[in-house]
């Protein structure tokens, strides 16, 4: 089981106003060592008051494509932002047309909410499953709807590319998870593709 990590971006950075392209750069380092550990992580927005896309781009982006051996090593989760700060960041993630979890962060367990940014058609219903704590896999929810399995797969994928889904893979087949989950389930260490 793991633990789902937080950073507490107020606490980490002593600054409630996160403006500017030059300042996010100046934050980066002090950020960096949150995404040293792989796996799910909480970015906890609590008292911050500001953030503007430059910002965000310049500080947070990171998180969203950070990458190891195996394809994306942390899953952030954008936990009590106030309306303001989720619109800057539902604005910068449709972007990018991607989409990220929002919710509430107690400081052991995170409720989502919504998704910020843009969701493909299609993969929203899959996505709602996930929140409901099932495991997807691309031939089950195609018996739901009747497009064919490698439609399915390729859409949970992307979704595994864009950080809104946990990918397990055993032999030849993936299931995949919404990332918060992997506190409540066992979730196997990512297998280590070959080298051809």
């Amino acid at each position: 089981m793991r633990p789902v990590r937080s950073t507490p971006l107020l606490r980490i950075l002593e600054d409630a106003v996160l403006a500017g392209r030059s300042k996010g750069e100046s934050h980066l380092a002090r950020l960096l060592p949150q995404m040293e550990a792989p796996g799910v992580l909480v970015v906890d927005f609590q008292g911050i008051e500001v953030l503007t896309t430059s910002y965000f781009f310049a500080a947070l982006w990171p998180f969203w494509t950070r990458e190891n051996a195996v394809g994306p090593s942390i899953f952030p989760l954008v936990a009590n932002a106030g309306s303001e700060i989720k619109e800057e960041i539902s604005f910068a993630m449709r972007h990018r047309k991607m989409a990220t979890w929002g919710g509430r962060f107690d400081g052991a367990d995170f409720e989502c909410d919504e998704w910020l940014g843009v969701v493909d058609e299609g993969l929203d219903r899959a996505l709602k499953e996930a929140v409901r704590g099932r495991g997807l896999n691309a031939v089950e929810l195609s018996q739901l709807d009747g497009a064919k399995p490698t439609a399915w797969n390729n859409r949970l994928a992307s979704a595994h590319r864009q950080r809104l889904l946990w990918r397990e893979q055993s032999g030849r087949r993936n299931t995949y998870y919404a990332p918060w989950k992997l506190s409540l389930i066992h979730i196997s260490e990512p297998t280590r593709q070959a080298e051809i």
